[in-house]
């Protein structure tokens, strides 16, 4: 349940989110579902296999590179054929914080859940 209710509040969030930030766009508000599947997909899989090939550049960077690597992801599912388009790196990382933040904060006070 809790799995379900989180892919809801990311794909609402989304949603939101491509209404604010014209430099997001979903073709379709479904598309949101989609993208939300696919970005959970690659933070969960691609992104620990990517901190290992890279681990000595995220040591000497202090872990700055992991929020950089959060933000390509992002913007990789824009790239992909899921429905979303986003312009920039730039704009990824407006969108990408703006995302995560307003996700996270639906997730506290509608859930509960503590980060």
């Amino acid at each position: 349940m809790r799995l379900l209710s989180g892919w809801l509040i990311n794909s609402l969030s989304l949603i939101v989110i491509s209404l604010l930030l014209p430099f997001i766009h979903l073709s379709h508000p479904l598309a949101a579902f989609k993208v939300t599947l696919m970005l959970g997909l690659l933070y969960h899989v691609a992104k620990p296999v990517v901190m290992v090939l890279i681990a000595p550049a995220i040591v000497l960077s202090l872990g700055l590179l992991i929020p950089v690597l959060d933000v390509i992801i992002f913007q990789a599912a824009g790239q992909s054929n899921f429905g979303m388009e986003i312009g920039t790196f730039w704009q990824a990382l407006a969108g990408y914080a703006a995302y995560r933040l307003l996700a996270r904060v639906t997730s506290v006070t509608v859930l509960g859940i503590r980060p």
